[in-house]
């Protein structure tokens, strides 16, 4: 009896350390995540832009803690007759999903579904033409956005994302999200 229990035990502890994903519950988001992120903004609100102007935003999320990530981002929007928008700064992100994934008694598909709350603070640099003069304009910009992110069938490396709020260029993104980890 005592060799069939121990080599049952082999084989678990076996198993385990095959697949590390056996031995706890995969999450979206945890302290050591590397996270990129492209994506397209909807609703530029840059220099009398207009509502449509395309943009780009770029940004990259290191986990700092299992519920904090901070990194940087660039943004850029073109609309028409010469105008445009550059930003650049820094942004961090609460996944607070993720507590209350772990401090409440349900599932809450923290392996599949996260949402988050992110500040960001940067530079804006924006081009307008206008009476044939192009003037440029640039200063301090901030802001704060809701966040969620996807995981198609609880994938670990690619997910979908969008943020709502006052983001950096945009009032809108979706986008993609690769884990590098």
């Amino acid at each position: 009896m005592m060799k069939k229990v121990s080599v049952l035990l082999v084989i678990f502890l076996t198993i385990l350390s095959v697949n590390p994903a056996a031995a706890q519950t995969s999450k979206c988001f945890e302290k050591g995540n590397i996270l990129l992120n492209p994506g397209i903004g909807i609703g530029t609100r840059s220099a009398g832009s207009g509502f449509f102007w395309p943009n780009f935003i770029f940004s990259a999320d290191f986990g700092v803690h299992d519920y904090v990530s901070v990194g940087p981002y660039v943004a850029a929007a073109f609309g028409t007759n010469g105008r445009g928008a550059l930003g650049v700064g820094a942004r961090s992100s609460f996944h607070w999903w993720q507590l209350m994934d772990d401090k409440v008694a349900k599932d809450l598909k923290q392996d599949q579904f996260e949402m988050y709350f992110t500040v960001w603070l940067g530079a804006e640099i924006i081009r307008v033409k206008s009476n044939g003069n192009k003037n440029n304009a640039g200063g301090f910009d901030a802001g704060a956005s809701l966040g969620f992110r996807w995981y198609p069938n609880a994938n670990e490396r690619f997910a979908f994302y969008g943020e709502w709020g006052r983001g950096p260029i945009s009032w809108t993104t979706f986008g993609a999200t690769i884990n590098l980890n």
